[in-house]
């Protein structure tokens, strides 16, 4: 698995993989469409659809739609749980970002999920949220457990994840609400993953 999730680890392989697509200035506009189209999405899995991309077409460029198809089918894999019918009491749904194939604006996703632990770890690949129908918005849960926390254990968690090149370098809005869906998921499982190590 790879280890680097950022955009820029996998222009490099993108790089090594089709040697003879001119990536040298960093401003063809290529290059500009790839990260508009990119860089926003999971680099975990479009590292995958890299490879397969490679293994599938004899193109010597590397095609956006192909990759788009296979990222698509990933993501669809990743998420989706098939385990049959469940009872609405037990259903449990995440809700998640991820920008539009056609505009690369960030739109609202929700899959279906058979328990809350395999909810949870669904949120935690795509910095969703839980919901199920008998507790409230998982979303609001979560701005209230970070409104709950002190300012140094939230900027540690923001430190780890931009360094893990899990999230951007932009400013985040002082206002923990106004933050985007997929930032409040990343920075609560971050928080909770060191507390659960901390106490284990």
């Amino acid at each position: 698995m790879q280890e680097d999730h950022s955009f820029e680890r996998n222009e490099q392989v993108i790089i090594q993989l089709w040697p003879k697509n001119d990536w040298a200035n960093d401003n063809t506009e290529m290059r500009k469409l790839f990260k508009k189209k990119f860089s926003l999405l999971n680099q975990m899995w479009l590292y995958e659809a890299l490879q397969e991309a490679k293994a599938t077409s004899p193109s010597w460029h590397p095609e956006i739609n192909h990759i788009m198809k296979i990222y698509t089918r990933i993501e669809s894999a990743k998420l989706t749980r098939n385990f049959g019918p469940v009872e609405a009491a037990n259903k449990w749904w995440v809700d998640y970002e991820r920008p539009s194939k056609h505009t690369g604006l960030m739109y609202k996703f929700s899959t279906d999920a058979p328990t809350e632990k395999a909810a949870h770890e669904i949120a935690a690949s795509c910095g969703g949220c839980v919901r199920n129908h008998s507790q409230p918005d998982d979303r609001i849960s979560m701005v209230q457990f970070l409104l709950s926390q002190s300012r140094e254990t939230i900027a540690n968690a923001v430190t780890a994840l931009r360094t893990a090149r899990m999230m951007s370098n932009d400013k985040l809005p002082a206002d923990i609400s106004q933050w985007r869906q997929a930032t409040i998921g990343y920075v609560t499982h971050q928080i909770q993953t060191s507390q659960k190590a901390i106490t284990t």
